[in-house]
């Protein structure tokens, strides 16, 4: 697959990039604040807490797209198997106690709940299989992005993101399946052994209008399958100029059960090949703002400075960093804590070694099917110096002066640098 090249003039019209230094609020609440596209520095420590970072197989800084947090897996997987677990515990009461009267209890149990466990696990293998984590190219001065071009979301009853996009929960798709549900066992349980006409009677027109408000709750997967085939998903792989890459912090405060809480994120929003009015979009959480300066300015570091070589930036160090994801670390940490039985009960109820073999199943074994593979490889080979993507005079000029600032002990927020930044508006 070619690898696409963005023309820098699509920013210059694209009306959802702001400025950087400027800040807005979304109609949903969303506080932005935006650090590039002209990604200036901001004075704060290169430093990176987050797993999603890291160096890939070619010495470059690359951002994985799955989450490594093994917690988090851990309860994935045990929610996996209490779905697995109730399906046939419901299957295996109905056939010990041949209670076929209540066939469609477990039947639409399991299309439910069984469809959302299979999709959940479908679409991580799917999104290592056919998308590639992000990768900076300091030599070339861009990011390499692949996304899928597809017309039709998949639907959801509950809401589900992935890397196409948000599928919005519906209620009036639940009601449906929970009044389908209700008239349909209905009309199943009463209907054997009954004589009386008008009850038979009943309990037909139960059955069918069941049959109907279910098949008007699953139309939409119908449809979405139909349509699946007739108009297959597209491919694309851009080079993406870093300094046309708009990053952005953002915070969004929420109400809890514990109370008001916020969260935040640092978001890379790149324009597409020809398309104005749309972009690429990754957001990382972070716990603070803080944190999302550190991060921003680790990679900002990193494409000022590391076309001569990793080892000349602060990313240098994630280098040296063992994984912790693959069943190596397990090992290690179950060594560790051999002499403590609680711990090791625990961990082997939450299933944690399944844990590091799903992770490393999905960032080592099936990244190395990845569809975009051969592409990227060929995309992150070192080039000649004389070919190396030098950072625009513009940029340049800027960065002089901030820093002329900062040595004078002002900071990123502060009124004279932030004119500085208005000073080199991309838009």
């Amino acid at each position: 697959m070619t690898v696409q090249s963005t023309d820098t003039n699509n920013f210059k019209t694209a009306y959802w990039r702001l400025r950087s230094g400027q800040r807005e609020t979304t109609q949903s609440g969303i506080e932005k604040l935006a650090l590039s596209p002209l990604p200036i520095a901001t004075k704060y420590t290169p430093l990176a807490v987050t797993k999603f970072i890291h160096v890939n197989e070619q010495g470059l800084l690359e951002l994985r797209n799955i989450n490594t947090q093994i917690g988090l897996i851990q309860m994935l997987l045990s929610i996996a198997l209490l779905i697995l677990g109730s399906i046939a515990i419901a299957w295996g009461g109905l056939v010990v106690y041949s209670a076929w009267f209540l066939l469609p209890m477990p039947a639409i149990w399991t299309l439910v709940m069984g469809s959302q466990m299979l999709f959940m696990f479908y679409d991580t293998f799917h999104d290592s299989y056919e998308d590639l984590p992000i990768v900076f190219n300091s030599q070339k001065n861009e990011l390499l992005v692949s996304w899928r071009e597809q017309k039709l979301l998949r639907p959801s009853f509950f809401g589900n993101l992935t890397s196409a996009g948000y599928s919005k929960g519906s209620d009036k798709l639940i009601f449906l399946v929970c009044a389908g549900f209700f008239l349909f066992s209905f009309g199943w349980a009463m209907l054997p052994g009954l004589e009386d006409r008008l009850w038979i009677i009943i309990c037909v027109v139960s059955l069918v209008l069941g049959v109907g408000l279910l098949f008007i709750a699953f139309k939409p997967w119908l449809t979405y399958f139909r349509e699946s085939r007739k108009n297959p998903v597209q491919h694309h792989l851009a080079g993406i100029p870093w300094e046309e890459v708009a990053v952005e912090f953002h915070q969004l405060g929420a109400m809890g059960y514990l109370g008001a809480r916020s969260m935040y994120q640092l978001s890379l929003v790149c324009p597409l090949p020809d398309e104005a009015d749309k972009r690429y979009t990754v957001s990382l959480p972070v716990y603070s703002q803080q944190e999302a300066f550190c991060l921003y300015e680790l990679i900002r570091d990193y494409m000022e400075h590391g076309a001569k070589g990793l080892e000349h930036t602060a990313a240098a160090k994630l280098q040296t960093e063992a994984p912790d994801y693959g069943r190596a670390a397990f090992k290690k940490e179950l060594q560790e804590n051999e002499s403590n039985p609680l711990w090791v009960i625990w961990h082997t109820l939450t299933l944690r070694y399944f844990a590091h073999r799903y992770l490393e199943w999905t960032l080592d074994v099936l990244p190395k099917k990845n569809i975009h593979r051969e592409a990227a490889i060929q995309w992150s080979q070192p080039i000649p110096e004389s070919e190396w993507a030098k950072p625009s005079e513009q940029l340049q000029e800027a960065n002089r002066r901030v820093r002329e600032l900062y040595a004078k002990g002002l900071d990123w927020e502060s009124p004279e640098v932030q004119a500085v930044l208005r000073e080199y508006e991309r838009v």
